[in-house]
């Protein structure tokens, strides 16, 4: 990058920081199942309580929520809330999660605002598109 575009994406307001991770939940691949099928259970019989504490402790195992706290690149950048199962890896064209990958949360939007900058998310989800191996 030239020095004059670095000097340009230093003016902006907001950066968004649209990626593919990859990063893992460092769970065992039978954990992190057990938890998903017990998220799973919990929410349809309307035990939402639990069922968030259960997302909690996957994403706080998660390799993303790990880095942005030491990495100084990460820490500078703002996700919203996950409250929705993780995004990836599924089977084509199906609802099951793969078996050659645990499941984890690879596809993220962040963002940086800077400090005079308003900015209100109204919503972080996924795309429940069934032609990928993602839901984004």
């Amino acid at each position: 990058i030239s020095k004059s575009t670095k000097n340009q994406l230093k003016k902006l307001d907001y950066k968004f920081f649209v990626c593919d991770t990859n990063f893992k939940i460092n769970l065992s691949d039978s954990e992190v199942r057990k938890f998903l099928e017990s998220y799973t259970w919990l929410s349809k019989n309307e035990d939402s309580s639990k069922a968030k504490d259960i997302l909690a402790t996957l994403l706080s195992n998660e390799e993303a929520h790990i880095v942005s706290k030491y990495s100084q690149f990460f820490s500078k950048y703002k996700e919203g809330e996950i409250n929705f199962l993780p995004n990836s890896r599924y089977e084509p064209y199906s609802t099951l999660y793969s078996n050659s990958h645990t499941p984890g949360w690879s596809n993220r939007i962040m963002l940086w605002a800077s400090k005079n900058a308003v900015f209100t998310q109204n919503s972080y989800n996924r795309c429940e598109s069934m032609e990928s191996e993602s839901r984004y």
